[in-house]
């Protein structure tokens, strides 16, 4: 089946500029949203985005109004967004970890955290229940936060509040920065997730966990080699049991994180191959944004660097699919994506980019532009069962303390 080319469904500028130039003004640099799961599906769907100049807009997932705004979230860039029940959680280089009450308006966090040490906050996860935040540091270490002993802040919009001590950290696992942690989603209900955190690192390393176990020692169920530093990690499958892991030199693995083999490594190429299969014309692909599970695939959003993406099959044994083509939406490279729980021919994609421009991608909108003919799918990089993986004996920093 030929891929087909979307136009954008809804469009709506986030931040505005006085002049026509994209590098006057500011951009999208995270999104995420309350509407992961199909069974568990929210009263009001919401998608949220965090900026550049360190604002944090909510939006109708439905309708793509705004609903809430929080004015300079952050004294630093924010380096990740999550949502949580009426919550929207945020982290920053400024060390902080923020929540934030969609429900009342005004910039102060209902809580924050700071990290100890003067360590930055580079990302952050909610688990049991959004009880419990783990947030990967710019010293390598990932700290937890119990949500339920947090201090709140003071009141009349100011941001200074003691500071949370973490209920524990996990100091071994990782000697560069924590780039990413997430935690796996049950694969009966995304919306919840189970005690296993997965964290990736600058120094190549993917690290699987299990936060149920009393010290971070035992808590290391397996460690995935990847040899080069980690932008991106997630789980995957229909049990939750493959992890895809996106590397800052733009390349693409998956993995079998119980076993902590490699399935399959798309290699240095993998852009030319993608900008092959996208056909003639079209700008080349110069970045793999992320990826998502629609219920049976595992998908591959990939852009250029005028603002359009293609949405890809990723497949375990070695082969890519181009399924279907973003075009005409942005004028600027995507920087990042949410995509709704439903089967993939249903799904809906709300992308952001370096125009500060959201736009909604809908297959059963009446905005389509066609079935394009493309050589869609082909095969690339190498087959890896027995390489890399496994427990990577090191040198003990200091004992562990079990975070939950």
């Amino acid at each position: 089946m030929n891929p087909i080319q979307l136009a954008p469904n809804r469009t709506v500028v986030t931040s505005f500029t006085t002049t026509n130039s994209l590098d006057d003004g500011h951009y999208v640099l995270h999104l995420c949203t309350n509407n992961t799961s199909a069974s568990n599906k929210p009263q009001i769907p919401l998608v949220t985005c965090a900026l550049t100049n360190r604002s944090i807009h909510t939006y109708n997932n439905e309708t793509l109004q705004k609903v809430h705004s929080i004015e300079q979230a952050h004294t630093a860039a924010i380096t990740d967004l999550t949502h949580s029940s009426s919550y929207i959680v945020s982290s920053s280089q400024d060390g902080y970890v923020k929540l934030f009450d969609l429900r009342t308006h005004g910039g102060s966090p209902a809580l924050q955290m700071l990290l100890p040490k003067k360590e930055q906050a580079l990302t952050a996860t909610l688990g049991y229940g959004g009880t419990l935040a783990a947030v990967g540091g710019s010293k390598g270490t990932i700290h937890f936060y119990d949500l339920r002993n947090a201090p709140p802040t003071g009141g009349g919009g100011g941001t200074t509040a003691a500071a949370a001590e973490p209920l524990g950290s996990y100091v071994d696992a990782h000697t560069d920065e924590v780039t990413r942690v997430r935690f796996q989603p049950n694969s009966h209900d995304s919306s919840t997730t189970t005690p296993l955190l997965v964290s990736a690192s600058e120094d190549g390393l993917v690290c699987v966990h299990d936060t149920s176990q009393p010290s971070e020692e035992m808590a290391l169920k397996s460690v995935l080699n990847v040899q080069s530093p980690l932008r991106e990690v997630g789980f995957f499958g229909p049990s939750m049991e493959g992890v895809y892991c996106l590397t800052g030199s733009e390349t693409i693995s998956v993995w079998h994180h119980e076993s902590a083999q490699p399935l399959f490594q798309f290699g240095d190429n993998v852009r030319d191959v993608l900008s092959g299969m996208m056909g003639g014309g079209r700008a080349p692909i110069q970045f793999l944004v992320g990826c998502f599970w629609d219920g049976l695939d595992l998908n591959l959003v990939a852009g250029d660097g005028k603002g359009d993406c293609g949405v890809f099959r990723v497949d375990a044994g070695g082969s890519m699919n181009l399924r279907r083509v973003l075009s005409g939406g942005h004028v600027g490279c995507v920087r990042a994506f949410v995509s709704s729980p439903l089967p993939f021919e249903k799904s809906v994609i709300v992308t952001g980019g370096e125009d500060a421009r959201l736009c909604e991608w809908n297959s059963n909108s009446a905005q389509t532009t066609g079935a394009i003919k493309t050589s869609n799918s082909i095969s690339s990089g190498k087959a890896i069962l027995t390489a890399g993986g496994g427990r990577i004996k090191r040198s003990k920093k200091k004992q562990g303390h079990a975070p939950y």
